[in-house]
């Protein structure tokens, strides 16, 4: 879809791998169509204008090896992309909103994990807390904690598929979370009860890109239904609706209090303005929000490398607009005005 999203903006559009950079004669061996041939073709082309980097599952040396090639595109040949920092974790943006007044109000309560004192305080304020991987993706390295009574706690986590550990002290507790840390860097987030659609707990992502003139814009907006009532994140393979779809539902049981559209994405406008000027500039985040069973709107974590979400939808009915705001944003970046670029 990108490729021919770049096609109708009339961009040179490629894909190449870490693996085919000629830097002596500064030219990448991409894939591209070529129209005279009507086909795919994997060729020598010039070095991008603009990289959109989707950072793909790689080796510690193949990691190694897109790291020198990032810092060389961007400190020697000063080439743009999509967004400066490729993926920053689930602390960092934390860090940087509590510094916002008007973040807060949105902000679960998020702690760096130091040692297990910081779960038992969390505990004894909330009885229900998340322990977060840093860099985790998928849910898959998360594990959530809920006090039952004063020496009974349940443990959630996903391995192998959705697991429920009940344990009789916190030794237990320490034991387990023990061995899901590992060497993990970890945050330590007040947990939620969250609103549910038709008795299934649902979370938020927001995709928000910028435009050709450098602006945000709000391109999507859904939820992500449970398959389960008992589980405990809720983007494994659940249900994906437009949130819209689903607001008329919630709001005739649960009336005013249940935020709409509009106000989610205004949200949403805030939050990725401030980390635009903290840590960016970014062209496009992923924001999950949840909200809870009283109605209120909280910023989970953002993902700087976004999946698309389904299908290719927008207010005005445009095409698969998730792609074509990476080629606005490209004209930005390089103040273009000709009808020929690279990206």
């Amino acid at each position: 879809m990108i490729l021919k999203a770049g096609i109708s903006k009339n961009f040179l559009t490629y894909l190449f791998s870490i693996d085919s950079v000629d830097w002596s004669k500064k030219r990448v061996k991409g894939l591209t169509y070529v129209p005279k041939l009507n086909k795919w073709a994997n060729i020598w082309l010039p070095l991008p204008n603009v990289v959109y980097d989707r950072r793909a599952r790689l080796t510690k040396e193949q990691r190694q090896k897109a790291t020198q090639i990032r810092r060389k595109f961007k400190k020697e040949l000063d080439i743009k992309y999509i967004n400066r920092i490729n993926y920053f974790g689930k602390w960092k943006p934390f860090l940087k909103l509590k510094g916002y007044d008007s973040m807060a109000n949105y902000l679960p309560r998020t702690i760096r994990y130091r040692n297990f004192n910081d779960v038992t305080k969390m505990l004894k304020t909330y009885s229900f807390v998340f322990l977060k991987s840093f860099y985790g993706s998928q849910g898959k390295q998360v594990i959530s904690i809920e006090k039952l009574t004063s020496n009974k706690y349940k443990l959630r986590y996903f391995k192998n598929g959705m697991n429920e550990v009940e344990v009789n002290d916190l030794k237990q507790v320490k034991t387990q979370i023990e061995s899901f840390i590992g060497n993990k860097k970890i945050i330590v987030q007040q947990g939620l009860r969250l609103l549910k659609y038709k008795d299934r707990p649902f979370d938020l992502r927001v995709l928000v890109c910028k435009d050709n003139k450098g602006l945000w814009n709000v391109v999507k907006n859904y939820a992500r239904i449970a398959k389960e009532q008992k589980q405990m994140y809720y983007s494994l393979g659940g249900k994906r609706m437009f949130y819209d779809k689903i607001y008329l539902q919630l709001y005739s049981s649960k009336g005013d209090i249940v935020p709409d559209s509009d106000y989610i994405e205004n949200v949403a406008i805030k939050i990725v303005s401030c980390l635009d000027k903290d840590i960016g500039p970014f062209g496009e985040l992923g924001l999950d929000f949840a909200i809870d069973i009283n109605g209120k709107l909280w910023l989970l974590e953002v993902n700087s490398n976004p999946g698309k979400g389904p299908g290719h939808y927008y207010k005005n009915n445009d095409y698969a607009p998730e792609y074509r705001f990476i080629f606005d944003y490209t004209e930005y970046l390089c103040n273009i005005t000709s009808n020929k670029h690279n990206s």
